[in-house]
């Protein structure tokens, strides 16, 4: 009987019985260009896509040595698989939910070689992805891991359960999850090369404004304002109020830039495109400021609760001016804070009023691909 051709047991019998062997040790060298485990991991991504080596595959078969110790009678050597060889494209014979004219369909998607061709890529690509993942710094952010690992589980379900209409969205979920932990690293690596001094130019702004509400007088100065004594004079634009108002929106844009430097740094989501609009929020808020001063202005004039002329004869004009006063500086900081959405807000009012409709070469948002239903096979 050829030694192949034996059983397990007796073969191991033959092993055990006879003397020990000296079997000369394989060392790196003789391995050739065989990578380790971890170069797979770290090589660059080939053309395939979806995160495939451009090279053969390598696992750790067992294979039976001719030693005597019984305890290592397995050893793990690097044997290449080539791409493609290890998947079976044959669905199951037990697929009870499917009626037959869809397993039949299936099978002949299954024999198409450019089909089998991106399910292979989806399959290798999940457990490359996994991996990326785990050793990536962005493993920290749970959010993060969660919602890639989501979109592995699912990607996984499409290709166990034979799902081929369901392969673009597993595709898709593959790029997604690529996309975002590019997009992650790069936001790590820019955090504090652009972080510190955006937060520099905030507190700049902060520190100027708060300057000016307490102390006006120089800025009214510079730009050739007289400002009396009695500051509620009888017009409509009341300047120590209104200037107060800018720069109260303006406090509101500094907290706002902090607020969102903050937020989205922490969630590996940080983009330079954006820096421009980081650098611009506290003059956006000064604009929101004198929008809102306005805006209050005429409001409680139409309702009658602020005083003719804004004088402060009486106790209860002088009320009246108190509030109109805090409510003004109190939704400047608050809109200067929010300016995109009191933007959004008066768009959608202008557009309200003057029946603005969509033009005709008007581009529909696209949409996301929906989740799969995985109630069934």
């Amino acid at each position: 009987m050829d030694e192949m051709d034996m059983p397990f047991g007796i073969a191991h019998e033959l092993i055990s019985s006879s003397p020990p062997m000296e079997v000369p040790l394989m060392n790196e060298a003789d391995l050739g260009d065989v990578p380790n485990d971890t170069e797979v991991l770290s090589s660059p991504l080939g053309e395939a896509g979806f995160g495939v080596a451009d090279m053969p595959i390598y696992n750790r078969d067992p294979i039976i040595l001719a030693s005597g110790d019984d305890e290592n009678i397995f050893n793990f050597q690097p044997s290449p698989i080539k791409e493609g060889t290890t998947l079976d494209f044959e669905l199951p014979a037990d697929y009870e939910k499917l009626t037959p004219e869809e397993i039949s369909r299936r099978k002949k998607l299954l024999n198409d070689k450019r089909i089998q061709a991106q399910y292979t890529k989806v399959y290798e690509a999940i457990d490359v992805e996994y991996a990326r993942i785990l050793e990536s710094d962005v493993s920290v952010n749970k959010d993060i891991t969660d919602w890639a690992q989501n979109l592995l589980y699912e990607t996984r379900f499409i290709i166990m359960n034979y799902r081929i209409d369901d392969i673009p969205k597993a595709e898709w979920n593959i790029q997604q999850i690529r996309a975002r932990l590019d997009r992650a690293k790069v936001s790590m690596d820019l955090t504090w090369s652009w972080g510190i001094p955006i937060i520099g130019w905030a507190i700049l702004w902060f520190s100027i404004c708060t300057y000016f509400i307490f102390n006006p007088n120089p800025l009214f100065e510079l730009l050739g304002l007289n400002l009396t004594n009695d500051i509620y004079v009888t017009e409509l634009l009341v300047k120590d109020i209104f200037l107060r108002a800018m720069l109260f929106g303006g406090i509101g844009g500094v907290a706002s830039v902090i607020f969102n430097l903050l937020r989205f740094t922490s969630k590996r989501a940080y983009d330079t495109e954006f820096t421009l609009s980081y650098l611009t929020k506290p003059f956006m808020g000064m604009i929101v400021g004198s929008l809102i001063y306005l805006i209050v202005f005429v409001l409680m004039r139409l309702l009658g609760i602020t005083p003719r002329g804004i004088d402060i004869s009486s106790i209860e004009e002088g009320s009246k001016v108190v509030l109109f006063v805090a409510l003004t500086w109190g939704l400047a900081a608050f809109a200067g804070f929010k300016e995109d959405l009191f933007f959004d807000l008066l768009r959608r009012t202008l557009k309200t009023i003057f029946r603005d409709t969509p033009s005709k070469d008007h581009t529909p948002k696209s949409e996301s691909p929906s989740s799969i239903d995985m109630s069934r096979a």
